[in-house]
């Protein structure tokens, strides 16, 4: 059955009425160990309720789905066209999609989650690649979050705004850490950008950017509380949106990766902190100002 909303991004349920928005999180897979049971044990005692990541290597679609259901974990699908080298053209990205989406439909995600294209196309290759994808989505009958990522087509706030005028059905997965990064600022001049972003957003990923980073190291620290607020006001805005639309449930990643996202110290290469405590700090916190929001 084909979504016939956005709310159906959100763990495959529609508008409720009389309801609270659920909040869920997951773990991402980057930067961990192979992906065993014994991990995903260790994720959901940790109070994840799904992991997101691309299909671990070595592993068919159904064995990967079969082994989160086993641990009762939802599964956020990642796509990432033309990986490792997003160069290329228009139909290389449109193909590398198509196959990727066609595992993802094999997994049968909550929802996919794409780091699309790439940002050096003029914006006529970007509306063509786009155009493709989003046919390929309702062909699948699959949500997709296209990532505001780096590299990617919409790496900042102004193409974005661009592409997401051009096709009201585009969607995407909420990182604004890559855009205070790329716009060297907490781009607050950047709002009918953010606003309509928030309107399309179907998932956050809950990392804190800066101006010279996508990630700050410990966002636990002072200096880096302006930086956690914005993001924040952002996150909240995204739900509050969802609310208003009557969606039943919102998803969010804590995402905090490995290096060199990871800052780590000169030499050494010793950690600073430990990514995964600050993941599940992030998680905690966010649990508790969306409890606080919406008392779920």
């Amino acid at each position: 059955m084909k979504p016939t909303s956005r709310c159906m991004a959100f763990a495959g349920g529609g508008a409720h009425h009389g309801r609270r928005m659920k909040l869920h999180v997951m773990r991402h897979l980057w930067g961990l160990e192979a992906v065993t049971s014994h991990l995903l044990a260790r994720i959901k005692s940790a109070g994840y309720d799904g992991v997101e990541g691309m299909l671990p290597v070595g592993m068919e679609p159904r064995a990967y789905r079969d082994l989160c259901a086993e641990n009762a974990l939802d599964i956020v699908f990642q796509v990432v066209t033309c990986f490792p080298e997003p160069g290329g053209r228009v139909q290389d990205h449109v193909r590398s999609f198509r196959a990727q989406m066609d595992v993802a439909a094999q997994v049968r995600p909550r929802f996919v989650n794409a780091q699309s294209g790439v940002d050096c196309w003029e914006a006529e290759d970007a509306k063509a690649f786009f155009r493709e994808a989003l046919a390929i989505e309702r062909d699948l009958g699959l949500v997709v979050g296209h990532e505001t990522h780096r590299g990617r087509v919409l790496f900042n706030p102004r193409d974005t705004l661009a592409m997401l005028r051009a096709f009201s059905d585009l969607k995407i997965t909420a990182d604004f850490s890559h855009w205070v990064n790329v716009c060297e600022r907490l781009p607050f001049d950047q709002k009918p950008a953010f606003d309509l972003a928030i309107e399309r957003a179907v998932h956050i990923h809950a990392r804190v950017g800066h101006e010279q980073g996508p990630q700050v190291y410990d966002p636990r620290a002072p200096q880096w509380q302006a930086h956690v607020q914005a993001h924040e006001n952002w996150w909240s805005q995204i739900w509050q949106w969802q609310a208003a639309r009557g969606c039943a449930d919102t998803t969010l990643t804590p995402e905090f990766g490995p290096p060199p996202y990871e800052t780590r110290m000169p030499y050494t290469q010793d950690p600073i902190v430990d990514m995964w405590e600050v993941a599940l700090w992030q998680m905690q916190r966010q649990r508790q100002r969306f409890a606080d929001a919406w008392g779920a």
